[in-house]
């Protein structure tokens, strides 16, 4: 209760900020000029839009003990498009974006004629958010993009926190705080407090981030995951310290970037057999995670590679990224990435992934290899 009266004044002192008013007609009827051939009201100073479609052909083997081999070919597409309408005169901002997917948090591709003969896929309302600055802080409401410096791994690309970001760049530091809610309970929400110190620095023309960030679910959360999961100790938490670190460079053609982070959930408690998975795992076992990865741009290429691994209780797994371990488990994996791409031109790539993952501590689990060619065209 306290964390939720909590949460309630950190969002109700971020909303009277002394930002600019917002639109004012000035006790004149709604005046709109045309900017770009597009109508937009007088307080807005231009509309941004971007977007991209993705096409790609997926192959998933898994390599069952003891069975029969399962084999997964599907041809899937993303496509996404963003505004953004900008106010520079009163420092705020409206974005929204529609992509294709389903309701979950992790995805934002379609599969084509996946019930239906030829069927459509749904457009959904990816993200939608105000802004405001004011100097070096800037204020956040709404579903917004991930606002914390991270990897792939500890949070899946696609996920659209929802809720309230208060962010500090004085300089060389940052600070990011924020509070979200997770899903909707039978009478609550759940929350997820979250906080990230920062630095990003220059050094003899190596560009350097280093943050530390930590995520707490209320006890809300936490007690209706427990009810799902019913292997959980009931004193079960997520309690994550998350250390990241990246670096880039150019060496003379080759731009490289070098990155890894390391997580830790102090919240898993329990005994053998309690894990989120079950079987004999022990959750203050499994509750680290680490990925290390790097990445080469040279002339058109783009080549990376990364190796992660994480633990059954490290994080939690409907968020994590959901293409890794495909076929095996959200969590509890380790594994390979190697990507490779190629910018025919500036808006037009094609390449394909190739991702080798198994169960990190589970037996009689399958070994899978992912296989992906795209195609992708930005605009």
């Amino acid at each position: 209760m306290i964390m939720r009266m909590l949460f309630t004044i950190f969002v109700f002192s971020c909303l009277v900020l002394p930002v600019p008013a917002l639109c004012q007609d000035n006790g004149q009827d709604n005046e709109e000029k045309a900017a770009g051939g597009i109508t937009l009201r007088d307080c807005i100073e231009n509309l941004t839009l971007e977007g991209d479609l993705l096409i790609r052909y997926e192959r998933r083997e898994l390599d069952v003990p003891d069975g029969d081999d399962k084999n997964l070919d599907r041809i899937r597409t993303r496509f996404r498009l963003g505004f953004v309408w900008k106010s520079l005169d009163e420092s705020w901002e409206v974005g929204a974006g529609l992509a294709t997917g389903g309701p979950e948090a992790t995805s934002t591709q379609d599969t084509w004629s996946e019930e239906e003969f030829f069927e459509t896929g749904d457009i959904r309302l990816d993200y939608a958010y105000a802004s405001h600055s004011l100097g070096a802080l800037t204020f956040v409401a709404g579903q917004q993009k991930n606002p914390f410096e991270t990897s792939w791994l500890l949070w899946d690309s696609d996920v659209r926190p929802a809720g309230f970001t208060l962010q500090f760049e004085p300089g060389m530091f940052f600070v990011t705080l924020g509070g979200y809610d997770v899903i909707q309970l039978e009478e609550e929400f759940g929350i997820l407090y979250a906080a990230q110190l920062g630095t990003k620095i220059e050094l003899d023309e190596i560009g350097v981030t280093l943050a530390a960030a930590y995520y707490d679910f209320d006890r809300d959360f936490e007690r209706e995951y427990v009810r799902e999961h019913d292997t959980l100790d009931p004193d079960y938490e997520f309690n994550v310290v998350d250390l990241y670190a990246e670096a880039e460079m150019d060496l003379g053609d080759i731009g490289l970037t070098v990155y890894g982070q390391v997580f830790k959930n102090f919240g898993a408690e329990g005994d053998a057999g309690q894990s989120v998975l079950g079987g004999d795992l022990d959750p203050e076992d499994e509750n680290v995670g680490w990925v290390a990865g790097v990445e080469a741009e040279f002339m058109k290429f783009v080549l990376e590679y990364s190796y992660a691994q994480i633990g059954a209780d490290a994080f939690v797994g409907e968020l994590t990224d959901a293409t890794f371990g495909s076929g095996v488990g959200d969590t509890d994996l380790k594994g390979h990435i190697i990507s490779l791409d190629y910018n025919v031109t500036k808006c037009f790539t094609i390449g394909g992934n190739v991702y080798i993952y198994e169960a990190w501590k589970r037996d009689n689990e399958p070994d899978a290899v992912l296989y992906h060619a795209d195609v992708v065209y930005k605009f």
